[in-house]
């Protein structure tokens, strides 16, 4: 059997993953280094829930920033709107625009943005840290 621990071999293995090796050639290493087929299945399963999790992260990732987008071009749009309206921008006449539902909103969604990528970056360090410590 190999001297890594069996973490490490799984961190080997998506690593090799993640560069484009196959399953199935992974699969032949781990049994010639000696491994039942339990024992492969396993760690084929936990290279696989790794890879997977990664992508769903990186996948949350990017809403998150995109919501966070949205939100500063929400607040953006607001105050631009409101601060022309009080400059005499817009030629309305005697009333002034007041546009506090967007900025409200783009905040909302700016904070909740923000909120989702903290938190995912903290799943994500704990993942990193050892998903695989529980064996």
């Amino acid at each position: 059997m190999n001297d890594l621990p069996l973490n490490e071999l799984i961190e080997n293995f998506v690593k090799e993953r993640r560069n484009g090796k196959d399953y199935s050639a992974i699969r032949n290493e781990l049994k010639a280094l000696g491994l039942e087929e339990p024992a492969v299945k396993n760690i084929l399963r936990d290279i696989d829930r790794q890879i997977l999790l990664e992508e769903q992260i990186n996948v949350q990732k990017t809403g998150a920033n995109e919501m966070i987008w949205i939100g500063l071009v929400l607040i953006v749009i607001g105050i631009v709107i409101t601060i022309g309206s009080l400059v005499g921008r817009f030629n309305i006449g005697n009333s002034i625009i007041i546009n506090y539902g967007p900025v409200i909103a783009g905040i909302g969604l700016f904070l909740t943005g923000i909120r989702r990528r903290k938190r995912l970056e903290t799943v994500q360090s704990r993942f990193k840290r050892g998903f695989f410590k529980k064996r």
